[in-house]
């Protein structure tokens, strides 16, 4: 089953993507000098009803693995940040199970590289995990679907070494889920975490294709420097 992938520059990455792009060719012309951002877009639609959701999204997917890749080699590493949505109540069971425990049938099958600190996050008797999972080849797959379907990971290419150390988690955490009304959400907000990472030479990439849509995209993020290099 082959499936197209097209890609375009996204003029305002937080825009609907599916109404404001523009084509390559007019990245220099075009960009907003305004916002510190953008993202090269990539975007497959079903032609077929044998293609789903997450066959799309995984095209998607892999096709800005392979462009980070194919320029950068492995001078970036790739990470899923992965992090609990609800607040959990604090049990023994949630205590030992915290993180990894929890997803230990998914990402144990996957073959997973390095696996950070499970970093903890309290509010009253509540609490959520987060921590930083090195993608291997086995665990594309899943984090393409996890980043899709789960509004509380994101997948990180980064240089930099720091990133999954306890304190960079729990600045990542706070930047990811700003507080409302004294709580952190439960949604990654992606504006703030791109504002805050992306100046520092890393890459977001945001997967989008929920329910009955009949396309699947994936946005990666960066600096305009940076865009403009994959480009």
């Amino acid at each position: 089953m082959t499936i197209s992938v097209f890609t375009e520059i996204s003029k305002d990455v937080f825009a609907n993507y599916t109404s404001d792009h523009w084509n390559i060719g007019d990245f220099d012309s075009k960009a907003n000098t305004a916002v510190p951002f953008c993202a090269i877009t990539f975007v497959a639609q079903q032609t077929s009803p044998d293609q789903n959701l997450p066959d799309l999204a995984e095209a998607c997917g892999r096709e800005a693995f392979f462009k980070v890749s194919s320029i950068f080699n492995s001078s970036y590493k790739r990470w899923l940040f992965v992090s609990d949505g609800p607040w959990r109540e604090i049990t023994k069971v949630v205590e030992y199970k915290r993180l990894w425990k929890l997803n230990r049938d998914v990402f144990e099958a996957c073959g997973v590289g390095i696996k950070s600190d499970e970093i903890s996050f309290t509010n009253g008797n509540m609490v959520r995990f987060a921590g930083f999972l090195e993608i291997t080849e086995g665990l594309v797959k899943k984090a393409i679907e996890l980043t899709r379907t789960c509004n509380s990971c994101a997948i990180i290419f980064s240089r930099r070494e720091e990133l999954i150390n306890s304190d960079s988690i729990g600045q990542f955490f706070s930047v990811a889920f700003p507080k409302r009304h004294g709580l952190a959400q439960t949604r990654i907000d992606w504006k703030d975490l791109a504002m805050e990472i992306c100046p520092k030479g890393d890459l977001l990439l945001r997967i989008h294709g929920l329910f009955d849509d009949p396309e699947a995209a994936a946005d990666l993020i960066g600096t305009k420097e940076i865009i403009a290099l994959i480009c």
